[in-house]
């Protein structure tokens, strides 16, 4: 289509729209009758001129004072303050308003001042009025200026009783629907003790009712099995409740769901083979778990690595087994997820082609995963032009582009990529990446051209203002050493970003402190967030390094979710706290971890924000 089409088209449509329009608003003014002014808060409002062309007609004082009262109403709404306050001026003049209308006025009057951002004015109006004496309409319109004025004053749990009451005074679905919602969004950021404190009445009172339904959640909502328990006890203590009708949060879903609540779970790990130390690392820590949660089912281990896989599901079938765990083995993931049709499962690692299926789930230690966490912690910490060191293999080059996708989701921009084959070409690499080379080559430049001996000193590039940076340990203690020397001196630092894969021993930060004020993140288990945990593993299998140790905790952590699994997937608001991370699970069943973020300082590790030192795990 060329332009003068196009923009004939765009006339038409909108010469069409304003014919419609114009056709709508005579629609509505041709049905009104100087003499049946519509109801005040029950009525859509026209324009304020539209509503004084009635009252100029109208041939009472009542009714002329109606048609103003409407004219007062649709002037706030479209936010005409001043002629607002000149109609009510003139109405409070006005000797004739019925009780009913001097009602309204003060609801107007109200509205105004909360416009106003005068909640003191506002409140004395509202005191002024007993809400029992009010008509419905007046009701409502009374609870929903009382729950704006509550919001202004910064009391939330007021403003949630204001819109409760309102909502009991409403029954058009919509207006519910959207007043339910609104009062769960301020009973939801409460705590339960909070919420319970604050209950007046004894059940089944419907405020206390909204209370308790927000406490429970708020107290159970990371054990989704506990959840449905406190949820079906609440019905019966509520019954009838308006929440039932909308039931905030998802609710209702979760109620429907059936949790996995397996008596025979298969556990397929490499318990021979190359890949055996690692299962026998994960079948030590799902006993951990087994243990420490007091799993009623049984679990039965089986060797993933001997058997076929067709065989091994014959055999689950033929054992009565109700859920497997496993495998491990990314490719004998792949394969057994398609042989299996019937076994709910979580799969121990991730692979690229995900198999749709509600009874399936995926639970790894992605490194990629960990890579998009990088990209979002430096966009949250405002640097908007970061740069990737990475080594040239291929986990750097997954990590590299999982990183770069999400940056671009954020910020539209690529991110530079800089790679080193070895430690002989890191700090080449460095430079090159940070402008130093540049500068060098300039510098060379002008000296020959001139033949004078200039004192110089190298300046790197000043549009970078952060670093992601992904290689091994022993890169890392090369790779950021580098960085510093190379950021000129008259420039500010530029944070050091890395994942968990670039953490030092402890033995290596002793006398290391170029990696000073260089983030990671990490698992919160290997951040002291269980230290009894710890201390426990620690004393059964002192030699364990960090990276069996994340091991152990995904072991650990996918027994404990296998019961909530199924609401986590219909829920992903909702999460649970495991020693591998804040866990989630998406709409394909993958189980995602939100790490914890630290810092070097001085040879410790220092949690971000909690601000606790942690001994290095290795």
């Amino acid at each position: 289509m060329n332009r003068f089409n196009r923009n004939r088209s765009v006339t038409r449509l909108l010469v069409m729209a304003l014919v419609i329009f114009i056709s709508g608003c005579a629609s509505q003014m041709g049905a009104l009758k100087p003499d049946q002014p519509p109801a005040l808060f029950d009525s859509k409002a026209l324009a304020p001129q539209t509503y004084l062309q009635q009252q100029v007609k109208a041939s009472t004082p009542e009714l002329k004072s109606s048609w103003q009262l409407l004219a007062i109403r649709s002037s706030l709404i479209r936010g005409e303050l001043s002629r607002a306050r000149s109609l009510l001026a003139a109405s409070e003049q006005t000797g004739t308003l019925s009780p009913q209308q001097k009602q309204q006025l003060a609801l107007l009057q109200t509205q105004l001042a909360l416009f106003e951002q005068l909640p003191e004015k506002a409140s004395q109006q509202l005191d002024e009025l007993q809400s029992a004496d009010l008509p419905a309409a007046e009701q409502r319109e009374f609870y929903r200026l009382q729950a704006q004025l509550k919001q202004q004053q910064g009391d939330q749990l007021g403003a949630a009783r204001a819109l409760i009451q309102q909502d009991q005074l409403t029954s058009v679905p919509a207006a519910k629907k959207d007043l339910q919602e609104r009062i769960w969004r301020l009973l939801n950021q409460f705590t339960p003790f909070t919420l319970r404190a604050a209950e007046t009445a004894p059940a089944p009172d419907v405020t206390t009712g909204w209370f308790e339904l927000a406490a429970t959640l708020n107290q159970y909502g990371a054990q989704p099995v506990v959840l449905i328990q406190k949820l079906q006890e609440w019905k019966q203590t509520f019954p009838g409740h308006p929440a039932l009708e909308n039931m905030p949060a998802n609710l209702d879903q979760l109620l429907s769901i059936e949790a996995f609540v397996p008596k025979k779970i298969a556990v397929l790990l490499p318990l021979t083979g190359p890949l055996a130390p690692q299962g026998e690392i994960m079948q030590n820590g799902i006993l951990m778990a087994y243990k420490n949660t007091h799993h009623a089912g049984e679990l039965h281990f089986y060797d993933s690595n001997t058997q076929d896989l067709q065989a091994l599901y014959q055999q689950l079938t033929t054992d009565g087994m109700q859920f497997v765990l496993g495998p491990l083995d990314k490719n004998r993931v792949e394969l057994f997820t398609e042989i299996n049709q019937t076994i709910p499962e979580l799969a121990l690692n991730q692979p690229e082609q995900l198999k749709e299926s509600e009874q399936l789930f995926y639970f790894g230690l992605s490194p990629e995963g960990e890579a998009v966490q990088g990209a979002n912690k430096i966009w949250q910490d405002g640097h908007r032009h970061p740069i990737i060191i990475a080594a040239k293999d291929q986990l750097g080059q997954r990590m590299s582009k999982a990183f770069e996708q999400r940056w671009q989701e954020l910020s539209h921009q690529e991110v530079e990529i800089a790679s080193f084959d070895n430690q002989q070409q890191i700090q080449q690499t460095v430079q090159q990446i940070l402008g130093v080379s540049d500068s060098k080559q300039r510098i060379r430049d002008i000296k020959r051209l001139t033949g004078l001996k200039l004192k110089d000193e190298a300046r790197s590039r000043r549009d970078t203002d952060a670093i992601y940076l992904i290689s091994s340990p022993a890169n890392t203690l090369l790779v950021k050493p580098f960085i510093d020397v190379s950021v000129s001196p008259y420039a500010k630092p530029i944070p050091v970003y890395a994942s968990s894969m670039s953490r030092l021993s402890q033995q290596a930060l002793k006398s290391v402190e170029e990696m000073n004020k260089m983030q990671l993140s990490e698992m919160p288990w290997l951040l002291s967030q269980d230290p009894s945990l710890m201390a426990r593993v620690r004393h059964l299998w002192p030699t364990l390094t960090s990276n069996q140790l994340r091991l152990f905790a995904l072991g650990y952590d996918s027994l404990s979710l296998v019961e909530r699994l199924a609401q986590l997937r219909q829920l992903p608001q909702y999460s649970v706290q495991g020693l591998t991370g804040d866990l989630t699970v998406d709409s394909q069943g993958v189980v995602q971890r939100q790490l914890m973020w630290a810092h070097y300082e001085n040879g410790r590790l220092v949690v971000d924000q909690q601000d606790t030192a942690s001994d290095d795990a290795q």
